[in-house]
């Protein structure tokens, strides 16, 4: 189930949903880069880019708490799917 939470001006939204694959179901004729989606089942913010790709926020943390460099934080929209 997707939620929007807060419309914001200039197009930008705040959504929240219950699983990560339901990112691909928000409609991107309505949203802008800077619309926000809480993912509550791994508890994680994704922010949209202006190439319309579902990035992972970061934590705002000042360390770096990733040792090996491999995570793969963006999310691309290939019609129905997210890869």
């Amino acid at each position: 189930m997707i939620q929007i939470i807060r419309n914001l001006p200039n197009g930008i939204k705040v959504y929240v949903c219950d699983k990560k694959d339901e990112l691909s179901k928000i409609d991107f004729r309505t949203t802008t880069m800077g619309t926000t989606c809480y993912v509550i089942e791994n508890s994680t913010t994704y922010i949209l880019n202006g190439s319309k790709t579902w990035v992972k926020k970061n934590s705002g943390t000042s360390s770096s708490s990733s040792s090996s460099g491999d995570d793969d934080n963006t999310y691309v929209m290939d019609g129905d799917e997210i890869i």
